[in-house]
C-alpha cells in the first residue's frame, strides 16, 4: 500500500508533495526530492542557494 500523504512542500512554489522515508532519512546527502517537488525547481533552488555563498549575480543570472 502506498502512502502518498502530503508530508512536504516545495522550497520555490510551495505546493504540496509526498516524499518517502528513504529520501528524507538520508544523511550523507539531500535528495532533491527533500528541498522541491520537481528537478526544475530544484535547479532553481541551487542557482539561489549558490548566490547566497557566492553573491556572483552574472553566474546567478545565467544558471537562473
Amino acid at each position: 500500500m502506498t502512502d502518498n500523504t502530503i508530508n512536504a512542500y516545495c522550497s520555490i512554489c510551495g505546493h504540496g508533495y509526498h516524499i518517502c522515508s528513504s529520501c528524507s532519512d538520508q544523511k550523507k546527502f539531500r535528495p532533491w526530492r527533500t528541498v522541491t517537488d520537481t528537478i526544475e525547481h530544484y535547479k532553481i533552488y541551487m542557482a539561489i542557494h549558490e548566490y547566497t555563498i557566492t553573491k556572483d549575480r552574472e553566474t546567478a543570472k545565467t544558471e537562473l
